[in-house]
C-alpha cells in the first residue's frame, strides 16, 4: 500500500517551492566597481570580526573550564591592570588569524564568504605571496585596523593595496 502525497496543495505552494531563490549575497561583487568591492570588505571584516571573538570567547569559557576557574575570576582578571595584555593578546591572535589564512588559502573567512580574494592567481603563487600578505597586514594593524579602511572608504579605493601591491579582487 502507498501513499501518494500531492505534490502542492495549492498553486501558490508550487510557485513557492519551485521558484529558484535568488540573494544578492551569493553573488558577493562580482562585476562591480571598487566602491562595491570596498563595501564587501568591509562586510568581510565584520564576518571575521564575529569569528575573532567567538572564537576568543570559546578560548575563554575552555580557560575558565579547563583551569577550574570561576568565570567571575576570569572577569576580575580581565578588568586588572592586565587588560592591556589581554588586549595584546587579541590583537595578536587577530593579526596571526589574517595573516596565516591569506598566506595560505588568499582570503580570510569573511572574504571568502564574501567572494573576495587577496591577490591575483600569479600573485598567490609567487614566492614573494607571504611577504606582500605580511606587509599589508602589518600596515593594516599598524594604522589602527580602522585608518587605512575608512581612508579606502572614502577614496572609493583600496589604499591598503595600492601601498602593498595586493589589491582586495572580486571572484570570477
Amino acid at each position: 500500500m502507498s501513499l501518494e502525497i500531492p505534490r502542492h496543495k495549492h498553486e501558490s505552494d508550487r510557485v513557492l517551492f519551485e521558484a529558484p531563490m535568488h540573494f544578492n549575497f551569493h553573488r558577493g561583487p562580482r562585476n562591480r566597481g571598487p566602491a562595491a568591492i570596498i563595501f564587501w570588505s568591509w562586510s568581510a571584516a565584520v564576518i571575521d570580526a564575529g569569528f575573532i571573538v567567538g572564537f576568543s570567547l570559546l578560548i575563554l569559557f575552555a580557560t575558565s573550564v579547563f583551569g577550574h576557574l570561576a568565570f567571575s575570576q576570569l572577569i576580575l582578571f580581565m578588568q586588572s591592570n592586565r587588560l592591556q595584555v589581554t588586549v595584546w593578546v587579541g590583537v595578536g591572535f587577530s593579526f596571526t588569524y589574517m595573516l596565516m589564512l591569506r598566506s595560505f588559502l588568499g582570503f580570510s573567512l569573511g572574504e571568502w564568504a564574501c567572494g573576495l580574494r587577496l591577490g591575483s592567481l600569479r600573485q598567490r603563487l609567487s614566492s614573494l605571496y607571504v611577504i606582500q600578505v605580511l606587509f599589508r597586514t602589518t600596515l593594516v594593524f599598524a594604522t589602527g585596523i580602522v585608518l587605512l579602511p575608512v581612508l579606502s572608504l572614502l577614496l572609493k579605493r583600496d589604499t591598503a593595496g595600492q601601498i602593498s601591491g595586493l589589491r582586495i579582487l572580486s571572484v570570477k
